[in-house]
């Protein structure tokens, strides 16, 4: 299981959602399964669509949450108001391989 946090639930934020979930069946020879564990947004109801209609354990208003999560291994930064990182995709405190809109390098990940 790779655990997946997600800051913004837009609409680039559903896609990424989707595309994890559909990763199974896309490329099954990965042997890769998503386990969507938290979404950030600032936004009451995009964190109830979140848990309940995308299915992430939890949702919370704070995007750090998510980049300080010890259960999470890979980030989408699906946020405009965010910095790209500029560390070839290692983010995250915990180092979580991160996916941003931006990104300008190779993102490695960081799989069992």
């Amino acid at each position: 299981m790779v655990g997946v946090g997600l800051i913004s639930v837009g609409w680039m934020g559903r896609l990424h959602s989707r595309a994890y979930r559909a990763l199974p069946d896309h490329f099954p020879e990965l042997g890769v399964r998503p386990r969507l564990v938290v979404a950030a947004d600032p936004v009451p109801a995009a964190r109830e669509q979140a848990t309940e209609r995308l299915g992430y354990e939890r949702a919370v208003a704070d995007w750090h949450e998510v980049l300080t999560d010890p259960e999470v291994d890979v980030v989408s930064i699906c946020s405009p108001e965010l910095p790209a990182p500029r560390d070839g995709g290692r983010g995250g405190p915990g180092g979580q391989a991160v996916l941003d809109r931006e990104a300008d390098g190779p993102v490695r990940q960081r799989l069992p």
